[in-house]
């Protein structure tokens, strides 16, 4: 049996991340950041920062110009954490970025 971990956010585990050895692990698509070791690899790890929105006050949401935007898999989850519907390609974490769209203020006067 192997163990599957896809798009997934992995930081400061002061431990590592590690498999027993002879455990079957399959990682793609998986950010690790700051981590005692990361001795981890896969298709697609991604080991840059990623990017949250206010970690010091617990908003792990991801930035719109982090690593993890439009880095994962299709993994079978079709919304994150928030409820928002996952695009394709998938963020890599819980949170999707969801596009903001601005439209202009029009003021007439009669």
């Amino acid at each position: 049996m192997t163990a599957t971990l896809a798009n997934n956010i992995i930081v400061s585990h002061t431990v590592g991340i590690t498999a027993t050895p002879g455990a079957a692990l399959a990682v793609s698509n998986t950010l690790l950041w700051g981590n005692g070791s990361d001795p981890i690899s896969g298709t697609g790890v991604i080991t840059q920062a990623p990017l949250f929105v206010a970690p010091a006050s617990q908003d792990y949401h991801i930035q719109e110009n982090s690593p993890a935007v439009d880095a994962g898999i299709e993994a079978g989850v079709s919304r994150d954490v928030d409820g928002d519907p996952r695009i394709s390609p998938p963020d890599v974490g819980a949170d999707e970025v969801v596009e903001k769209i601005y439209l202009p203020l029009v003021m007439r006067s009669y």
